[in-house]
């Protein structure tokens, strides 16, 4: 403020500051909504134990015709059946294998791998 009105604003600290007025909070954010529970895939089979020793077990959601194929990891089929749900591998070596279930009235096609641990 000009207090003398010579044109030439002058300004001047106090000794005693005034307090600073405390901000204003923040609105808090309104929280993220929560997402969807993850809709289980019914078309999806389920293969069990993982890893396997003795049997590998399969559990699928309908009853259409189907294929198991089993390879190695070198791309070898080393099993391959209709429409069974429990399958023998203690034959099979320690290691990675793919099993690819063909729905063979849809022609879809799952590849799904697991492991042998004995």
């Amino acid at each position: 403020m000009d207090e003398n009105c010579d044109g030439i604003i002058e300004v001047t600290s106090s000794s005693e500051s005034e307090p600073e007025p405390e901000p204003e909070p923040e609105p808090e954010p309104e929280p993220e909504p929560e997402p969807e529970p993850e809709q289980k895939n019914t078309n999806e089979f389920i293969i069990y134990p993982n890893p396997a020793s003795e049997n590998l077990y399969i559990v699928k959601p309908h009853s259409h015709d189907f294929k198991i194929e089993i390879f190695d990891v070198n791309q070898r089929q080393v099993l391959s059946e209709r429409n069974r749900s429990t399958f023998d591998i203690a034959r099979l070596s320690n290691g990675i294998y793919f099993l690819v279930y063909s729905d063979l009235v849809t022609g879809k096609r799952t590849v799904k791998k697991w492991v042998v641990s004995k």
